[in-house]
């Protein structure tokens, strides 16, 4: 889906966030999910790889099709 998404807007892809019922529950507590140490998730970890990616260090995606 996010190859076809790149396609449609021609811009280049900075990361994908996967879901998990776990930004719904930090946002709403408004924690931020990624300091949350204690339980590492996928998105917590796909938004630091997007935030490292935005201050130009090359960081590889994570496999999402599990």
């Amino acid at each position: 889906m996010s190859r076809i998404i790149v396609i449609i807007l021609v811009v280049p892809l900075i990361g994908v966030i996967p879901n998990d019922e776990r930004v719904i529950v930090s946002t709403n507590r408004g924690e931020p999910l990624v300091l949350d140490e204690r339980r590492p998730s996928l998105p917590a970890i796909a938004f630091k790889n997007l935030s490292r990616r935005l201050e130009g260090e090359e960081v590889p995606f994570l496999d999402l099709t599990n």
